[in-house]
């Protein structure tokens, strides 16, 4: 790799483990799952963490849908 050369820091992330953190946190926090959530989310962007923030917002998104599937 040359030196202009950038390495992606993105996670592979399956949609079932998602799922699983998603229900995880609902299980754990209850109504706090979203907040707990977000401020995961908000610690990853705060370290520069790019994977860490790409997984919590998957996670988050997950949780709505979960949420949306349990009504």
């Amino acid at each position: 790799m040359g030196e202009n050369s950038k390495v992606s820091a993105t996670p592979a992330i399956a949609t079932w483990e998602l799922w699983a953190a998603a229900n995880m946190l609902i299980s754990t926090h209850g109504a706090g799952a979203e907040q707990h959530a977000q401020d995961q989310l908000d610690e990853a962007i705060a370290q520069l963490d790019e994977g860490g923030e790409i997984v919590w917002r998957g996670i988050i998104t997950q949780l709505a849908k979960n949420r949306g599937a349990s009504s």
